[in-house]
């Protein structure tokens, strides 16, 4: 039976995300070079990696990167703990020849990137990074939209949390707005309630912060019953109290159930 969920938060200063130099700390064997594969399905391409060696899961790190045309390789997304064998998706590659390339970061090192992977694709929105600055996602079949105003109450009520504890309050930002809309359509079509590609959508919506953060959550049926749980939430009240944090974009959209999906992307 479908209930009220929040998902797990997600804080991370980008800058911690790139590669580990110099010995193993923990003496385990370093991880061999992960081998990639990808393949084209209609809304999107589902990247496949395997790798070998001793590492902590949850101590390590996928990164992705994606080129298209003739841009360089830039960070699309990174993947907290992946599995020795695992399948990610990117729902919104750009249409025309895209290549992709991974490497995996861990407590026992960095590896090389691996191989490199390239598809053709023929573009458009699916699940996955959203489209760049200006856009608006439409919704997909069967959503709806909150009620007039949710979005705006919901940075209201986590400002009006802020100002209690003296913390400065957080401007609402077009771009986070963009990636918070974006990935709430996501999840609510897939039914599906994941922090995944969430770097990846606000990149994609043009923020640069260097300190991003997300709130996600469904099944609460107003802005004030989701801001309500997220601050009873150890994790979530860190990601609203964080006095690092100056923008916010928040992302509201009812399923075909009657069911209210939310993101609040934050960033400094």
């Amino acid at each position: 039976m479908w209930g009220r969920t929040l998902a797990l938060v997600l804080l991370a200063t980008l800058a911690s995300l790139g590669s580990v130099s110099g010995a193993p700390s923990n003496g385990s064997a370093a991880p061999a070079t992960p081998t990639l594969t990808a393949s084209v399905h209609a809304g999107g391409v589902t990247l496949r990696w395997s790798y070998r060696g001793n590492v902590t899961p949850s101590a390590t790190t996928m990164e992705i990167d994606r080129a298209a045309g003739s841009a360089a390789f830039a960070e699309l997304t990174s993947v907290s703990a992946p599995h020795r064998r695992q399948t990610w998706r990117d729902g919104n590659a750009p249409g025309g020849p895209v290549e992709y390339r991974i490497r995996l970061v861990s407590d026992a090192g960095t590896t090389a990137w691996s191989n490199v992977v390239t598809v053709t694709t023929t573009g458009g929105p699916g699940p996955g990074p959203g489209p760049g600055p200006g856009g608006n996602p439409p919704l997909a079949p069967g959503q709806q939209e909150c009620p007039a105003g949710s979005v705006e109450q919901v940075l209201t009520l986590v400002n009006a949390a802020r100002a209690k504890q003296n913390v400065p309050p957080l401007a609402d930002d077009a771009r986070l707005d963009l990636s918070a809309r974006t990935h709430t359509i996501s999840n609510a079509s897939s039914q599906n309630l994941t922090h995944d590609g969430w770097v990846g959508y606000i990149r994609n919506a043009g923020y640069n912060g260097s300190l991003l953060g997300e709130n996600i959550a469904y099944g609460y049926p107003s802005a004030s019953a989701v801001v309500s749980a997220w601050l009873k939430s150890p994790g979530h009240l860190a990601n609203i109290m964080d006095a690092g944090f100056r923008d916010s974009g928040v992302g509201c959209v009812v399923d075909s159930a009657g069911r209210f999906w939310w993101t609040q992307d934050f960033g400094g």
